[in-house]
């Protein structure tokens, strides 16, 4: 912008309107907002404290009720009662049941009412007595909790159906399934707790209205009364609420067509949300007087400004027109609109150090991302390194540090403190190092790369220089930050266009100390000593691995996955070849069951997830825990129980189709028999040469021709009993099949 020479008395005039009329409309209006915002961000972050009070509140109560509920389901007491049916006789094992239950049932906790659910031994206990489970009121809805896939999970009576009894009351449940991570629970354990009492546990509130929402937004806790258990999806925040990242914050939304700051945070235990809603007319009402006093004070100061303005600019202005006019002829990004000379100065020459600075830092960084990528020609890097200040004939040896966190477990931090620990080890490196022997620093992909230097022309001095900058750094993090390092270091280079190769091996040099679980300096010239090393993969270890688990034999499987890993480690593999061996010995493992039509495809599919979880680079110990928890301990379990011999399942299906007349379906035989319908309807057809499908079909058919001839039902009264959707689809199937009607059929056969 260009500044423009006034006449004398126009300078005196906009001298004293700048110096009293700016200034006092700029600090009136600031000071004005200034004062709102914070009594806005008050509110906000009082909201906030109160919430998590409310939370920490909620959820102690909740995994009270959680802990009590594993002690007593824990108990050998339940675990043999859940396996036999209560008689008469079983009176002092009812009693010592009923004493459980009465214990959990505890009114401080809000638990009004407790249900211990036996699947296997057909029988439901509460506080009022026992009852077999095939007759209980709520027998559809714990059906429904035990096919739910979550081992232990709140859930309301929304999702479900109506309370307890059939009341129309909204109700909490609590439901854990005995064993508790079995896929074919044998019991339940359900808990009670009314929405009613969950709300007694909010505050009573002033102009904010503070609820609690389950992940289906189902109001628990309501500050409207009438609200609890309604769906609350509608709400015009609720939309707005998902699309938050944090889990606890504040942002300005409607509702109700009011404006209004919904302070929310959400619970990590079960996902539910605690809202605070404030109405923006309430929070600004104490502003409005603010406004009223500044608005006065500065029109009082204006009057004042303007009446002396005429005796102080002359003598004033004359030193200050000099430097405006120069500080107007300076390119900044952005100027102060409507600001006097003392403001466009300041901001000027403020802007001016900013911009230099950011641009300097920016522009190294920039330097040393494409020097890593191997963007640049050694021209370039050249001029590039003479514009920031740096001689690079000077230049003798550089290495490249690469540097991770080890994991945070076991330490105060979690993981999404990473990004900051790491900004803050890259502040405690750049101040560290001596400039001497640090060019800059840059973070990439979760790991701080560290370009180190020096002028000096020495052998093996700036090595022993590298290690000991590398333990300084360590020791540092370790002493301010109470973190460990992976640190990676790759061999010395003097030609600075080989930085890329360098990178490369930094990278690869802390990936392998990572896999070993070690937080030492790692430097690639000891892991790869011998560039062409074989890198071999243990077959041996391998078919001992597959023959121990076609026997069955979990213990000896274990012992050679640690074999072969062990090899695996001393090899000194790439990080390529490492993730492509482990890869391999999955898919191995996976092939053992392509002709085992008896085992679940969802170990299959959990291998094929395996073999990408364990792209993370995970260590060897980490990576051998998890292919014996998810492959190695299941597969060799089938095989044993295979060898082991079990009753024919086929044989059980053909009785169960009997005993219910036909009237079965694929799923309800696989809920009988405990297996997985897609097992069955292939094992079915193994052993008997017929889909499950064209069996029962078959079977229908002779009992119709049997009803036919020796009973008196109607055609109408078979069709229903064989479960057909009408007569007409059952003669359109008979005549299909026999080429007759059902009538014909008795007609014919009735005389024989």
């Amino acid at each position: 912008m260009r500044y423009h020479k006034p006449s004398f008395l126009t300078k005196l005039i906009l001298y004293g309107l700048s110096m009293g009329l700016i200034p006092v409309l700029v600090i009136g209006f600031f000071s004005y907002y200034q004062a709102s915002g914070a009594i806005q961000a008050k509110v906000n972050e009082a909201n906030l404290q109160n919430l998590h009070q409310v939370q920490t509140r909620v959820e102690q109560v909740l995994k009270t009720v959680d802990q009590l509920a594993i002690q007593f389901i824990s108990s050998p007491m339940v675990y043999s009662a859940l396996g036999q049916e209560i008689q008469p006789k079983d009176f002092k094992l009812a009693a010592d049941l009923f004493s459980g239950i009465n214990n959990l049932q505890s009114f401080a906790l809000g638990v009004h009412n407790v249900y211990l659910v036996s699947n296997q031994s057909n029988w439901i206990m509460n506080s009022r007595g026992v009852v077999p489970f095939d007759q209980a009121q709520d027998k559809e809805r714990f059906l429904a909790f035990m096919g739910n896939k979550k081992s232990s999970f709140w859930t309301t009576s929304a999702a479900v159906g109506s309370g307890p009894g059939g009341e129309s009351s909204p109700t909490l449940y609590f439901v854990k399934k005995i064993p508790v991570h079995s896929s074919i629970p044998t019991g339940l354990l359900v808990m009670e707790i009314p929405f009613f009492e969950i709300n007694n546990l909010l505050p009573a509130t002033g102009a904010q209205t503070m609820l609690l929402l389950d992940e289906h937004h189902v109001a628990l806790a309501h500050g409207n009364p009438e609200r609890i258990g309604a769906d609350q999806s509608d709400e015009g925040y609720i939309e707005a609420l998902e699309l938050q990242q944090q889990t606890s914050g504040y942002f300005q939304s409607e509702a109700e067509e009011t404006d209004v700051w919904v302070t929310y945070s959400r619970s990590a235990y079960n996902g539910w949300y605690y809202i605070a809603v404030t109405s923006i007319r309430d929070i600004t009402k104490d502003s409005k007087s603010i406004a009223y006093v500044t608005l006065f004070t500065c029109f009082i100061m204006i009057l004042f400004a303007v009446s002396i303005s005429y005796i102080s600019s002359k003598k004033l202005y004359t030193p200050l027109r000099t430097l405006t006019q120069f500080a107007s002829n300076l390119k900044t990004p952005s100027t102060v609109a409507g600001a006097d000379e003392w403001h466009l100065l300041s901001h000027k020459f403020h802007s001016l150090s900013d911009q230099v600075n950011d641009q300097v830092r920016q522009l190294q960084q920039f330097f040393l991302f494409k020097l890593f990528q191997g963007e640049m020609s050694s021209r370039e890097i050249e001029e590039q390194l003479l514009k920031h200040g740096e001689d690079p004939a000077k230049w003798q040896d550089c290495v490249v540090t690469a540097i991770q966190i080890h994991n945070l477990k076991d330490t105060r931090y979690n993981e999404s403190d990473k990004d900051l620990l790491l900004f803050a080890v890259n502040n405690i490196v750049s101040e560290l190092i001596a400039p001497e022997y640090l060019f800059d620093t840059i973070v990439l992909n979760n790991t701080l790369l560290v370009l180190l230097r020096t002028s000096a022309s020495v052998d093996d001095g700036f090595a022993l220089t590298v290690d000991r900058l590398c333990l300084s750094m360590q020791e540092a993090v370790q002493r301010y930050l109470t973190l460990t390092l992976h640190m990676g270091v790759s061999r010395r280079f003097g030609y600075l266009p080989h930085a890329p190769v360098a990178y490369r091996e930094s990278l690869d040099a802390l990936t392998y100390g990572m896999r070993l679980n070690e937080t030492t300096i790692s430097h690639i010239e000891e892991i790869r000593k011998d560039p062409l090393t074989e890198e071999r993969y243990p077959v041996q270890p391998e078919l001992d691995l597959l023959d121990a688990v076609r026997l069955g034999d979990g213990a000896i499987a274990e012992q050679q996955l640690d074999l072969f890993m062990r090899e695996l480690q001393q090899a000194k593999l790439s990080q390529s070849m490492y993730r492509y061996f482990i890869q391999r010995l999955i898919m191995s493992l996976l092939r053992l069951l392509q002709h085992e039509p008896g085992f679940h495809n969802q170990s299959v599919e959990n291998g094929m997830l395996l073999a990408a979880e364990l792209q993370m680079l995970k260590t060897t110990d980490e990576a051998c825990a998890r292919i014996k928890e998810a492959l190695l301990v299941p597969i060799a379990v089938y095989f044993r129980e295979q060898q082991e011999g079990s009753r024919s399942v086929s044989n059980e299906m053909i009785r169960l189709i009997e005993r219910n007349n036909a009237n079965l379906t694929l799923e309800a035989c696989a809920k009988a028999l405990n297996y997985h319908p897609d097992y069955l309807k292939r094992l079915f057809k193994l052993e008997t040469g017929s889909s499950f499908s064209d069996y029962l079909s078959d079977y229908r058919l002779i009992l119709a021709k049997r009803w036919l001839l020796e009973s008196s039902m109607t055609i109408s009264e078979i069709a229903e009993k064989l479960d057909y959707n009408s007569t007409t689809n059952f003669i359109r199937y008979f005549r299909n099949k026999e080429g007759i009607t059902p009538g014909k059929y008795r007609e014919m056969n009735s005389h024989q």
